[in-house]
């Protein structure tokens, strides 16, 4: 049934079963769809995170982790959809929840966030502050990291960073 949540995610996870990952993937979208604050939403969520891991199994150079690169894509299509006052939102609201600390390495605790449907981990929190930060400072996400292209968003920043042990 289109319309059932419950039958959509079910039918994705035998499209994954059977090796069928691609075809899953976007019933998945649309059982998120049906009800974004739900727990099959969520399951549905942990499902196309297992597509994503699948898909990154190959050796990544530079000790690069695969869960963040997932994070990052994810971070990167959701900041699409809510848009720059949308992400600034959410950038907001996680640098408000992590005052108290953040573990990157408990893989079990589970956030929830006013501004987006669905549970994340301590380390996707983070990730999708970091995304949200240079999405929103800069309008886009510098490709290299010298220090030419990390570009302080704040005017003047460096010179007054400089002249702060000066003249007083």
């Amino acid at each position: 049934m289109p319309s059932d949540q419950a039958a959509q995610y079910t039918y994705a996870k035998i499209l994954m079963d059977t090796g069928r990952p691609a075809d899953a993937d976007p019933v998945l979208k649309k059982a998120i769809a049906l009800n974004e604050r739900s727990e099959i939403a969520d399951l549905c969520r942990e499902a196309r995170l297992t597509i994503a891991r699948s898909k990154l199994k190959a050796p990544v150079p530079g000790g690069l982790r695969t869960e963040v690169v997932v994070f990052c894509l994810a971070a990167l299509e959701t900041f699409k959809e809510v848009g720059r006052e949308g992400a600034k939102a959410v950038v907001f609201e996680i640098a408000s929840l992590a005052g108290g600390g953040l573990d990157i390495h408990d893989r079990t605790s589970r956030f929830r966030l006013v501004s987006l449907p669905g549970k994340f981990s301590a380390l996707q929190l983070v990730v999708t502050m970091y995304v949200g930060v240079k999405k929103t400072a800069h309008g886009r996400i510098p490709v290299s990291t010298s220090p030419g292209s990390m570009r302080s968003p704040l005017p003047g920043y460096r010179e007054r960073k400089r002249n702060r042990g000066q003249g007083r």
